[in-house]
């Protein structure tokens, strides 16, 4: 028995067209969420500068409590 003949024993037509049919939605969903990500990106980069940034904390040195009883 040759390989081919195994792999129609294993593999039946039926579940090859699951398979398939299977690719076909993972790529179909695949291709959605970058066509959102895509979306999200244009929406993003051409949003005011103000829009983009990420909101940052800064924080003020620490003083001294030595300078402040000082003082």
């Amino acid at each position: 028995m040759d390989y081919d003949a195994a792999i129609r024993l294993i593999v039946s037509p039926l579940e090859k067209a699951a398979m398939l049919k299977g690719l076909i939605i993972c790529f179909a969903v695949m291709f959605a969420q970058l066509a959102v990500l895509h979306v999200i990106d244009v929406r993003l980069y051409n949003a005011p500068q103000d829009a983009r940034q990420v909101a940052s904390t800064t924080t003020p040195p620490h003083k001294n409590d030595e300078e402040d009883s000082q003082g």
